[in-house]
Parts: C-alpha cells; structure tokens; sequence
C-alpha cells in the first residue's frame, strides 16, 4: 500500500535492484531471477480485500504475458507488469471488465497493458519505457483535464471521431503524433490498440520531477 504517485516509482526500484540477480547460478546453468507486478489504483472508500484482489488479477495478467512463448528470453520468463485504475467499487473479474469497457465497438482495445520492464522489450508496442515516454510528453503538452477527457472518450467513438479531434487539438497545440508517436499500434497478433490511452489514463499517477526519484528504468 502507499500513495499513487509512489507505485510506478516502486515498480522501477525493485526492478533496477533485480537486475543481475539469479534464482540458479552455476558453472554450467543460469536461471535469471524475475517478478511481475499487479498494480490497483484505488480510491480510499475501497476496501483492502478488493483492493488486493483487483492487484491480484494484474499480477496474474503479468505472469500470463511473461510465461507466453513468443515472450520468453533464452526459454526463461521476463518481467512484466499490469495495471487497473478502479472506477467505483466494482467486484468483475479483470479480465471481464478489460473486455467490457476497454474495447470499442470497432474492436480496438484500449489498453496496451501489461507492459514489459525489460530492455529487450524496447521500442515494442508493449515497453514500459514508451509508455514512461509518452507520460512526460503529454506533460510537455500540458493539456487540459477537459481536453485529455476529450481525447480519451474520442478514442472510445471510433477512429474519424478521433482524428477529427486530433486535427482541431493540432490547430492550437503543439503536434500530438509528433510527441506522443502514432495513437494506434498493433500487437503481434494484429489487434490493433490505442496507443496513448494508459498514458492518458495514469499521466497524474507518475512523479512529475524525476529527481525526486532516481528508480525510473
């Protein structure tokens, strides 16, 4: 438990610190040592038990990811982490609430979670460094509370209505594409996913000055 800004910050820490560690380190085998974590932003009027239960289900999602196939480094799992911010005191399971108000009617899914902490992951659509980076663009932006919800329910009315916005926000503002990288990305399955909407979603939940915390990855 603790307070919101400190969660990714956390999650950096333990991160940087796991790094060179093994579960199994011989002359002739190595076993890298890993974690996944389940983050629930919650608000104080929810109890712990669901609170735990909702930080449960993403860490379950984390290790789903980090123990597919096609995510494996050398045949071992990485590390990964998931991530829900809880509207009211709703008890559905994660995976139920994901696929009932985190996909459009066109099929996009709004949500690029769980992210990889590894540096093999850089640049993928999944990395939890662009993610990082697309945060501190938007503070850069500076956009208001209005226009981030602007933007965030465009994204949920499909894809002219989004671009329509993005082409009125780019009159005035500075170029969105240009900072935050393409609003869509598809994952290695074709599914396509809205890009900048975590980013959107938690851009108050991360510290604003990194010198307050030396634990980004």
């Amino acid at each position: 438990m603790c307070n919101a800004i400190w969660a990714f910050a956390f999650v950096g820490l333990f991160y940087k610190n796991l790094k060179g560690f093994y579960l199994v380190k011989t002359s002739t085998e190595e076993v890298p040592m890993n974690a996944c974590v389940g983050i629930a932003f919650v608000t104080d009027d929810y109890s712990f038990h669901s609170a735990f239960k909702l930080a449960a289900e993403c860490c379950e999602s984390a290790k789903k990811s980090a123990k597919e196939e096609k995510n494996l480094r050398n045949g071992f799992a990485g590390n990964w982490m998931d991530y829900h911010i809880a509207e009211g005191s709703s008890l559905q399971e994660l995976d139920m609430m994901r696929e009932r108000f985190y996909v459009t009617g066109e099929q996009l899914s709004l949500v690029c979670r769980p992210y990889c902490l590894d540096v093999e992951a850089t640049g993928q659509w999944n990395d939890y460094r662009l993610l990082m980076r697309r945060v501190s663009s938007l503070r850069k932006l500076s956009l208001t509370t209005d226009r981030k919800s602007m933007l965030i329910q465009s994204y949920m009315s499909g894809a002219r209505e989004f671009w329509h916005r993005i082409a009125l926000l780019g009159r005035t503002d500075h170029d969105m594409v240009e900072m935050l990288g393409e609003p869509l990305c598809k994952d290695n399955e074709g599914i396509e996913h809205a890009a900048w909407y975590d980013a959107m979603e938690v851009a108050d939940l991360v510290l604003e000055n990194r010198r307050e915390c030396r634990c980004w990855v």
